[in-house]
């Protein structure tokens, strides 16, 4: 089923999810293939967009990971994906933080 039609995630999209949210390795190596798996699923497989994973977080840099969908034609920016740690999900104070960091960019 297609993106534009679904009602719900593929499960073996939620699968992958899974899996690396569970595995006990640094959050770029978690996160990279399942979002790119995902954002591919989202924009399908036209050339109309492409992902490209951004270099991973250095020590001095933020806790996140930014992955940048671009269309091709233009190489304009269309969609940017910052990926946390979701450890926080489970915190009403965190998720009320990350809505107001969100809200106000």
């Amino acid at each position: 089923m297609s993106f534009d039609t679904a009602t719900s995630w593929p499960p073996g999209l939620l699968t992958i999810f899974d899996h690396c949210r569970n595995r006990p390795t640094a959050l770029e190596n978690r996160y990279y293939g399942p979002f790119d798996k995902l954002l591919n699923y989202c924009f399908g497989s036209s050339f109309d967009f492409y992902v490209a994973p951004q270099n991973p977080p250095t020590k001095l840099s933020r806790d996140s990971i930014v992955f940048l969908v671009v269309r091709d034609r233009n190489d304009k920016p269309v969609l940017l994906v910052e990926i946390k740690d979701d450890g926080w999900a489970q915190k009403a104070e965190l998720r009320y933080r990350a809505d107001i960091q969100m809200r106000e960019r």
